[in-house]
């Protein structure tokens, strides 16, 4: 299976990547998203835990880390295993097959403002000095063109005239 899933408790974040998962706890207890209040949340992954200077999964929340860990060396178990090119994204509701199988009690609640995949692995300095800007260094609510290295998609869901 070519999956990245990411789930939310307020004690830890689990990621699973294809037949493999492992829980990041959280320094000081959690991350609790609230109603009304924009919280910035980045995921760093590296298959190869030794090309990161935090293991396979960094979490970051606000541009802090927050919690870190790894679950196998490269090509060991699936987490170790790199993404294939081509596939769909499912975003904010975790789908049992491509395009079905969709249960309402998994679904994300809330709003996305901005989806950023880069093909680099982003540092603390980057996340940091970047989290309330847009790529190009605009404020976030800006819809900026992509003008940064490594930035392989970004979706800015507040585009005037899009849907």
């Amino acid at each position: 299976a070519n999956e990245v899933v990411m789930i939310h408790t307020p004690e830890y974040f689990r990621f699973f990547r294809a037949t493999s998962s492992f829980n990041v706890a959280v320094e000081g207890g959690g991350i609790h998203l609230r109603a009304g209040r924009w919280t910035h949340v980045a995921v760093v992954w590296s298959s190869d835990p030794q090309a990161s200077p935090h293991g396979q999964v960094a979490l970051y929340t606000n541009g802090e880390l927050v919690g870190n860990g790894s679950k196998c060396a490269a090509s060991t178990c699936d987490m170790g295993k790199p993404i294939m090119p081509g596939g769909l994204i499912h975003f904010g509701q975790e789908a049992d097959k491509p395009y079905g199988d969709f249960d309402e009690f998994q679904a994300f609640t809330g709003v996305i403002d901005e989806l950023r995949i880069w093909s680099t692995i982003r540092n603390n300095a980057e996340i940091a000095a970047s989290f309330k800007l847009g790529v190009d260094g605009s404020p976030l609510h800006v819809n900026s063109a992509m003008s940064e290295d490594g930035l392989a998609l970004r979706w800015g869901f507040d585009t005037p005239g899009l849907e």
